[in-house]
């Protein structure tokens, strides 16, 4: 045997055979030699399997393939490793959100404004009122005593639906309230006492001198605001919208000043009320840097035609009202409104954070100083002014 082995491994490969054992299941002339990378006869074959109907998911774990055996291989052919190419990296997969076509968008404002130094009302300076007789016009001795209005607190809630990723539809309700006080009072015993600003110049209670004055002065605003918005620029970093849509808006003015002496108690009120609605345009541009953070600037411009009315009256203890008048006038009120801000977007796109500065002007508008003048001078043709409000703004917004 060991001789045999010997002289069998001396041969040259080539003639080196194997002598299989004969079966009536296998039989070399007939049966063809199995294919290569082909399973033998009898085994699971994968390739006569249908695809299956389901989506592939890359992040599901397959199954191992059972049942495969490796394919025969005779011993006469030399064995030759194969020329393979270098296996190369293959990227991890990222999870990039999917942003659907139509969702909603709800979200809230906080508004801190305040109206303008035009908005004041100036209502009374002191005097040295002591000289008997009192020159004319009296020499003020003291600073003007002004009711001025202060930052207030006001909300904006709205919501929008987009229909696709260029359009979009909205509706918001605006609200600002704001108050403002202030009085000043003299000493008797000094020779200074007040003049009031806001008396009619024809009453008699015009030249007198009064001990305490005060005044307040409140504003109501509220916005109904129907937009529509279309994308002219969406790319990864750029968004510019143009807005188009109607605004209603409602705007009260109202101030009171009361003066008082040892003997009498006058009063003086007006209220400036404007109701409207008309169109607003505007554009919308943000520009998104890294981290979810961006920059937005958004300007709008309104023509509100509407109804401006205006009252004056003036009243004392002893005669009653002595002066009654109103202003009535149809108006077109153009309102620009600009707001520049800063803002976070999450990574999910479900939530959104902004704050920013923000300014609104109405032209073409009436004011308490205004009427107040108009009264005093007879003169009805210069009811023309600005109404600006400015302050600070933040938004929280919710995607769904």
């Amino acid at each position: 045997m060991a001789v045999t082995l010997l002289l069998f491994n001396g041969l040259p490969l080539e003639a080196q055979t194997v002598r299989l054992p004969s079966s009536s299941t296998f039989d070399s002339a007939t049966t063809p030699p199995p294919r290569y990378g082909s399973p033998p006869v009898g085994t699971y074959d994968p390739s006569n399997v249908p695809p299956s109907t389901s989506t592939f998911d890359p992040y599901a774990t397959q199954p191992p393939i059972v049942g495969v055996q490796p394919p025969a291989v005779e011993l006469g052919t030399p064995l030759v490793p194969l020329e393979t190419e270098p296996i190369l990296a293959i990227p991890p997969l990222t999870y990039v959100p999917q942003v659907p076509t139509n969702w909603w968008e709800i979200y809230g404002d906080f508004m801190y404004l305040r109206p303008s130094s035009s908005a004041a009302v100036d209502f009374a300076v002191p005097i040295n009122g002591a000289i008997v007789p009192p020159p004319t016009p009296p020499v003020p001795v003291g600073p003007v005593v002004a009711v001025d209005p202060r930052y207030n607190a006001g909300f904006r809630f709205g919501f929008s639906y987009h229909t696709s990723h260029v359009t979009q539809w909205g509706a918001s309700y605006s609200f600002w309230e704001g108050s403002t006080q202030n009085s000043v009072s003299v000493d008797p015993l000094t020779s200074t006492v007040l003049r009031s600003l806001t008396i009619h110049p024809g009453t008699t209670a015009a030249d007198s001198n009064f001990l305490d004055a005060s005044a307040n002065i409140s504003y109501d605003l509220d916005l109904i605001d129907i937009d529509y918005r279309y994308a002219l620029l969406h790319s990864s970093w750029l968004v510019a919208k143009l807005y188009a849509g109607g605004r209603f808006a409602h705007l009260n003015q109202d101030f009171s000043s009361t003066f008082t002496n040892t003997t009498t108690v006058e009063q003086v009120s007006s209220q400036v009320h404007f109701d409207g609605g008309g169109i607003r345009l505007g554009l919308e541009g943000e520009m998104h840097l890294r981290h979810g953070f961006f920059l937005y600037s958004n300007g709008y411009t309104s023509f509100v035609a509407g109804r401006m009315h205006a009252s004056y009256s003036q009243q004392d203890n002893f005669a009653g009202t002595v002066v009654n008048t109103a202003w009535a006038e149809n108006r077109i009120v153009p309102i620009l409104d600009i707001e520049l801000g800063i803002g976070w977007l999450s990574p999910a796109r479900h939530w959104r954070l902004s704050a920013g500065y923000v300014f609104s002007g109405w032209n073409n508008f009436t004011s308490n100083k205004d009427i107040i003048r108009a009264v005093h001078t007879g003169n009805y043709d210069s009811l023309h002014d600005a109404f600006i409000l400015d302050g600070l703004t933040a938004r929280a917004e919710f995607r769904f």
